[in-house]
């Protein structure tokens, strides 16, 4: 699927261009400085701000592999990204988890473990995404060791390491993939195994620890995902075409970064950009502009020849609701239909939806059932989202459509 048209298209290429001409990033790293001001990039190091011109923008963008490989300990479960290939893979990162036994919580190592097995069960998912939710029973500075250790030891599928924001976590992360892997650096490079993914600070903020982090797994061959996290109408333009050229202008800035530590480096374009709730301020998930997004970004990937990672099936309600369910299960297939070459799809398994049943609301196509949220503007919507694991229920009614079937909570 297809919103924007090819000028459309060039229109918010330019935008983006022209915003890292005329402001740029602040790269608060001086390794990655250095590296900016070697490819010819305007270095304003005072004020760690970068500036580019859309000539070396296009430059730096040549030498990025269309498609690569990311090899599993279980080589039938190795996957290739990119092309035609989609990827399902697991979260990382919530903070709480939710269950039907104990309820919302914070993440512990076991939850963290027990996600991870969980994900590896599963043939729905192809990749381990990032070990679910933190664990934060144990110390941050050592959390990442136990986490690639629970990825290592409790999944035979690829895996996308946590807590890539210093050097040393990140070179922390390939050796102990060297060590399961029983390889050198040499073999790692030639046969890339992890993923690491990385966020700017939107606005057009690049922190050093992320930076040196992205640069060690440049140089180390293995792949990376720029994500900006642009929220329209907060740290992004309220509208969707603003927000979503404010993202590919760090995307562009940072790939630029990755093929100036290491030439031709595996690199995917990220996305995810999404809206705050205008009445409250809140981050909002599963909306309407989020699937825009989504699709204006897959058209720019595809412009420059890069596979995109997206979130997919991302609910922003509190409770169950078959609304939420029936479009997050649209907006993921029209992500992943082949025509947008969708590569990686970041499946958000611990966001659960709570149903909201209130009398005098908005009907359903069925005519059967209502749903509001009395705290938002938008029926459906909620403005906060409780983590928790995904489960199904037989026989529920659909909202949209009437019959029988099965539906997912997340």
């Amino acid at each position: 699927m297809e919103i924007l048209s090819a000028d459309q298209v060039e229109t918010i290429h330019r935008a983006s261009l022209q915003i890292l001409r005329d402001i740029g990033l602040r790269v608060e790293s001086d390794t990655a400085l250095r590296l900016m001001k070697d490819i010819r990039a305007e270095v304003d190091g005072d004020r760690k701000r970068v500036r580019f011109d859309p000539a070396l923008i296009e430059e730096m963008l040549m030498d990025v592999p269309d498609r690569f490989t990311i090899h599993a300990r279980n080589p039938e479960k190795t996957v290739t990204m990119g092309g035609n290939s989609i990827v399902f893979a697991t979260v990382c990162g919530p903070s709480f988890v939710s269950d039907l036994d104990r309820g919302r919580r914070a993440g512990t190592r076991a939850d963290m473990e027990n996600f991870v097995k969980l994900s590896g069960s599963l043939n729905v998912f192809h990749h381990e995404g990032g070990s679910g939710p933190e664990p934060l029973d144990l110390p941050p500075e050592s959390r990442h060791l136990d986490m690639m250790y629970a990825q290592i030891t409790l999944t035979d599928k690829g895996w996308q390491p946590s807590w890539l924001n210093t050097a040393k976590r990140a070179r922390d992360c390939i050796e102990m993939a060297k060590i399961a892997l029983q390889t050198d650096d040499r073999g790692l490079m030639m046969h890339p195994a992890i993923v690491g993914g990385l966020n700017t600070n939107s606005p057009l903020l690049f922190d050093g620890g992320q930076a040196d982090g992205m640069r060690e797994f440049a140089l180390a061959g293995q792949p990376v995902h720029l994500t900006p996290f642009t929220l329209a109408g907060s740290m992004a333009p309220a509208t969707v075409a603003g927000a979503v050229a404010l993202q590919n202008a760090e995307a562009l800035g940072c790939i630029a970064l990755t093929q100036a530590a290491a030439p031709g480096s595996p690199t995917f374009y990220g996305h995810f950009t999404s809206n705050v709730d205008m009445r409250s301020g809140a981050p909002a998930f599963g909306t309407p502009e989020y699937a825009q997004s989504v699709l204006m970004s897959a058209q720019l990937a595809r412009r420059y020849h890069l596979p995109v990672r997206s979130g997919g099936m991302t609910a922003g309600c509190r409770r169950p609701s078959e609304p939420t369910s029936s479009g997050n299960g649209f907006c993921a297939n029209m992500k992943n239909r082949p025509s947008t070459h969708p590569s990686r799809k970041n499946c958000r398994l611990t966001w659960r939806a709570e149903k909201k049943r209130l009398p005098n609301t908005v009907s359903d196509r069925s005519g059967t059932n209502e749903f509001k949220n009395e705290t938002l503007q938008h029926p459906t919507r909620c403005a906060q989202p409780v983590e928790g694991l995904c489960r199904n229920e037989a026989g529920a009614k659909p909202a949209f459509g009437g019959g029988g079937g099965r539906r997912f909570l997340f």
